[in-house]
């Protein structure tokens, strides 16, 4: 499995407003803490999205995001397992990708309720 320095993610970290956490001792090992306090409440407006006839293709175009920048680095997800992957996990894929591109705010932050959602009515 290959692994990525804490430096190469250090930028994008500190400009979400995560945090880098380093492992025990001498480790080379580390994590991104996401574990950040909840924003505001999503406005109906950007719920509607949902609904809107362009989401699935925005969703989807998040997801062929995640499966050539982050998947390319980090492989949890290959593109052979994305047709039976859950709509959890799509839609988890396409927040991450969502977070590390250039995508409207809005857009993040109905993907991350959505994932929260399914966590709470599913059990993770």
């Amino acid at each position: 499995m290959p692994t990525i320095p804490l430096a190469q993610l250090h930028e994008y970290a500190h400009g979400a407003g995560y945090t880098m956490r380093r492992g025990p001792g001498n480790s080379q090992d580390g994590w991104i803490d996401v574990s950040t306090p909840p924003g505001p409440p999503i406005s109906l407006g950007a719920m509607e999205m949902l609904d809107s006839s362009t989401w699935s293709d925005i969703s989807s175009r998040l997801v062929e995001t995640f499966l050539v920048h982050t998947a390319a680095i980090i492989p949890v997800v290959t593109r052979a397992e994305v047709p039976t992957a859950s709509q959890a996990l799509l839609n988890a894929m396409a927040a991450v990708a969502a977070a590390r591109s250039g995508v409207p705010m809005p857009v993040f932050e109905v993907l991350r309720h959505v994932v929260q959602r399914e966590i709470e009515v599913n059990g993770g």
